[in-house]
């Protein structure tokens, strides 16, 4: 299979860390949130080219909802303002750094 030459390799914009949060349950104080749902924290760090044009420390997190087998939501881990402003400086760095 031949390569797009204007894809973005993974290993050029960062690193993604999935940490799966035990002991949630869901539903109780969660809106939308069916009960025994599992959730994963999905972290997106940038390597060192695209974080020069970012603050020391910069991720973007999101809480991945897993109501049963095969489905997953995902939903921005902060208020949906500051992810959207949080994901636009991201991908300005990561189309900076090509």
């Amino acid at each position: 299979m031949k390569r797009d030459p204007h894809s973005l390799d993974r290993s050029h914009s960062g690193w993604v860390t999935i940490r799966r949060v035990s002991g949630f349950t869901g539903g109780a104080n969660e809106r939308d949130v069916p009960p025994n749902c599992k959730l994963a924290l999905y972290s997106w760090r940038p390597k060192k080219p695209v974080a020069a044009d970012l603050p020391a420390g910069f991720t973007l997190a999101m809480r991945c909802l897993m109501p049963d087998r095969g489905s997953r939501r995902f939903v921005p881990d902060i208020p949906v303002e500051d992810f959207l402003l949080r994901a636009s400086l991201g991908g300005h760095a990561i189309l900076r750094a090509k």
